[in-house]
């Protein structure tokens, strides 16, 4: 501990003869901080927002295990999801997402799009 106190006093020493480089690397540590702050407060506000739900903590994903398939968190397979929207009471709802491959066609060359499929309780 003895040894951190006197490294710190000698760069405090050191920082206080050169005042142009100690000016220069407190402005553009304020700099760096305060851009960090500003894009990742922009992010959260617009990418990560509040879910629009009454109670998004009550939010969950139901997967299957297929561990022994080697997928250990699997998509619902249609039919468990059917059973699971008819059969199951403990949910308030009950919606279901699939990963899909598109095929933009139009102007120009048909491009592969990566989008999802969902229920309409989506």
């Amino acid at each position: 501990m003895d040894t951190l106190f006197k490294d710190l006093r000698y760069a405090l020493r050191s920082l206080r003869g050169k005042p142009g480089f100690t000016a220069i690397a407190v402005a553009t540590l304020a700099l760096g901080i305060g851009g960090s702050t500003a894009i990742f407060s922009l992010t959260s506000a617009v990418l990560l927002g509040t879910l629009p739900l009454g109670d998004p903590d009550r939010l969950l994903m139901v997967w299957e295990d297929a561990a022994a398939a080697g997928f250990p968190r699997n998509d619902l397979a249609p039919a468990t999801y059917l059973d699971l929207r008819d059969q199951t009471h403990s949910f308030e709802g009950l919606a279901a997402i699939a990963e899909e491959a598109f095929t933009l066609t139009g102007e120009g060359e048909p491009q592969k799009v990566e989008g999802r499929r969902v229920t309409a309780s989506f």
